[in-house]
C-alpha cells in the first residue's frame, strides 16, 4: 500500500458549534487492514452555520497539491456509495454539512476553561462541540484527496453550557 502525505498543511482552525455523531474518541478505532489505531469524530455542522473558513482552508490544500476530493458534504447533495444522500440514510443529518476528523494520537477532552473532561458521559453522539481541525492533503493506493486531521475538541450541551473538551496541551492555544 503506498501512502503519501502531503507537506501541504493547513494551520489549525475552529469549526465553530455542531454535533458529534459518530465518535470513536474514548476507544480507538483499529483499521482491519493496516492494525493502526484512529482517534476519530464523524462532526456535523448545521447549514445555516457559515463555514467559509472550513472551505478556505481545504481549497488551501487543494491548490498546493491539485487533490480535489474535500473532506466537507452536504448531506442533502451528496451521495454515498449506494447512490443515497447521507439525510435519506441518516435523517438526523439533514440540513448539515458532514466531514470525519481522526487523530493519530489520543484526543484528551477539556471543558471552557481548558480544564481536561474525564468523564465519558460528556462527549457522545448527538452532543454539541466544536474542533480544532488542520486540513492536509492524502494519497492511498491512488485515491487522492483532502482530509481533516483533529487536534481538539470541546464539548458544549444544545444550551450552550460549557462542559467539556480539547486535545491536552494544545488546546489552551487551539481555544
Amino acid at each position: 500500500m503506498e501512502k503519501f502525505m502531503s507537506n501541504a498543511r493547513s494551520a489549525t482552525i475552529r469549526t465553530g458549534q455542531g454535533r458529534a455523531v459518530f465518535t470513536s474518541i474514548w476507544t480507538p478505532k483499529v483499521n482491519k487492514k493496516t492494525g493502526a489505531s484512529k482517534w476519530a469524530v464523524g462532526f456535523a455542522i448545521p447549514k445555516t452555520t457559515n463555514i467559509a473558513h472550513l472551505q478556505a482552508i481545504v481549497a488551501e490544500v487543494q491548490q498546493a497539491t491539485g487533490f480535489r476530493k474535500s473532506p466537507i458534504k452536504d448531506c442533502d447533495l451528496d451521495l454515498t456509495s449506494e447512490s443515497i444522500t447521507y439525510a435519506t440514510k441518516y435523517p438526523f443529518l439533514a440540513g448539515h454539512w458532514f466531514f470525519d476528523a481522526a487523530s493519530n494520537d489520543p484526543i484528551v477532552p477539556v471543558d471552557a476553561t481548558v480544564q481536561p473532561v474525564l468523564d465519558k458521559g460528556q462527549l457522545y453522539p448527538g452532543c454539541w462541540c466544536e474542533l480544532g481541525l488542520q486540513a492536509y492533503s492524502y494519497d492511498v493506493d491512488g485515491n487522492k484527496g483532502v482530509s481533516f486531521g483533529l487536534a481538539a475538541i470541546m464539548v458544549v450541551d444544545a444550551a450552550g453550557r460549557p462542559c467539556g473538551q480539547t486535545s491536552g496541551v494544545s488546546a489552551a492555544s487551539i481555544f
